[in-house]
């Protein structure tokens, strides 16, 4: 993008959650932009990134409520990737890794999933 996001007072890096419930989605969208002033896109250029749980076979009008929120852009790059789950025994490797991918839900969790990961550790 050649401006950063519109309505965040001209910031070089941003970052908004839009909740599922007001996008009638599954899971929250996030959307991230930093730009040349942090040494990631050549002078006067911003990076954004747009990004939700896909939930059908069409993610890039999915993720339409959250690209609108850019303004113009100016090259436009879809990409899916698969999701994995750790696989390992904690109490076996000492690897304790959250499952948790939404962000909001993993806030609002952490008196929950902290302590659960910490008694799984260290015992109750």
């Amino acid at each position: 993008m050649s401006h950063p996001i519109p309505n965040t007072n001209d910031s070089h890096s941003a970052q908004v959650i839009l909740p599922q419930k007001q996008l009638g989605l599954k899971s929250d969208m996030y959307l991230f932009c930093c730009s040349y002033s942090h040494n990631v896109a050549p002078k006067g250029k911003f990076i954004a990134f747009v990004s939700t749980e896909a939930e059908t076979d069409q993610p890039e009008i999915e993720l339409k409520p959250g690209v609108d929120l850019l303004g113009h852009v100016d090259e436009i790059f879809f990409e899916t990737y698969d999701r994995y789950e750790p696989a390992n025994e904690p109490s076996q490797d000492n690897c304790f890794i959250s499952t948790r991918r939404d962000y909001c839900k993993l806030v609002a969790s952490l008196s929950d999933g902290v302590p659960a990961i910490v008694a799984e550790k260290y015992g109750d």
